[in-house]
Order: C-alpha cells, then sequence, then structure tokens
C-alpha cells in the first residue's frame, strides 16, 4: 500500500511538473512591444481579427524595425496605445466622421483613397490623410506611398450624400 501511495504521489509531481511546463510555455512574456498574436491574446481575439483590426483608420500606426536586407520588418505595436485605441471602443462611443442633414439626406465630409484605375476607399472615420494612405496601401513607409502617387494614386477629400434607392 505504501508503495501504490508513494508511486500516486510520484506521478502527481510528474503531472504538475507538466503543468507547469506547459502553462509557462503559453505565457506571454510581458514586451515593450506587440507583435499581431500579442494583440489577439490581451484582446481576446483570433490573430486575423487583429490583423484586420491594424488596418483600421484609427488604429495605432506600427513600429516597423528594418530587416538586414528587405527594408522594413514585421509591424509592432506599443501596448499602451493599443489599449488606449481599445478602449475608445466601448459601446455607445461617438463616431468619428462629420454629417450633416441638409434637404433630408445626409452628408459627410470624409477622407478617400482613390487608386490608379479610379477605384475610391471612403471612410467618414479617417483622421486625416496618413490613415488614408495606411487603409488604402497596408501600412505603407514613405517610398510605398511615393510610388503609389507616382502610379496615380491620391488621397482626396469628399463628400458622401446619402440618396434613396
Amino acid at each position: 500500500m505504501e508503495q501504490a501511495h508513494m508511486n500516486t504521489l510520484a506521478d502527481i509531481d510528474q503531472l504538475a511538473d507538466a503543468i507547469a511546463a506547459l502553462v509557462l510555455s503559453r505565457a506571454r512574456i510581458p514586451s515593450d512591444f506587440w507583435d499581431y498574436d500579442d494583440i489577439a491574446y490581451h484582446l481576446r481575439a483570433s490573430k486575423s481579427t487583429a490583423m484586420k483590426w491594424a488596418m483600421l483608420p484609427d488604429f495605432p500606426r506600427p513600429i516597423r524595425p528594418p530587416t538586414d536586407g528587405s527594408g522594413k520588418g514585421h509591424p509592432r505595436f506599443l501596448p499602451a496605445e493599443v489599449r488606449k485605441w481599445a478602449l475608445g471602443h466601448r459601446e455607445g462611443a461617438p463616431r468619428q466622421g462629420r454629417a450633416s442633414e441638409e434637404g433630408g439626406g445626409m452628408k459627410w465630409q470624409a477622407w478617400a483613397f482613390v487608386d490608379e484605375h479610379g477605384n475610391m476607399i471612403a471612410e467618414s472615420g479617417f483622421r486625416c490623410a496618413a490613415d488614408v494612405w495606411r487603409v488604402g496601401l497596408g501600412c505603407p513607409d514613405e517610398q510605398e506611398i511615393e510610388a503609389a502617387k507616382a502610379r496615380g494614386c491620391r488621397v482626396v477629400r469628399v463628400t458622401i450624400e446619402e440618396v434613396e434607392g
């Protein structure tokens, strides 16, 4: 009986060690910068959702440390900025866009990205031209913006008018 009891305790100790190792291997180590996995972990979302959030115009701009040969590295984000962004999305928070009602229909002043083919992305929540370039080109650096301008892409202010359809 004593031998069986000793084996059970040894098994429990082994199991506890295995559980502790597993928990530690999955724990997020605090960092000065977050990647998409960190954002997903801290905001309880999937990595793909975190990547979609990063494309929103009001999401904090990434930091891209340079890599050895290819230029910019993987995006990193400041945790405090991501937390502030998340807290700004509480239910009932007002939207950023400016709307007015004239002649029965709503009108919005908005920023828009126009690509070289004339396709447009317009959003009243964009705060500035830099937000528009981020969404239109996917977090570009200055060289990518200049190359897009050379291709005919541009950022403009537009008025969006609601019409019955």
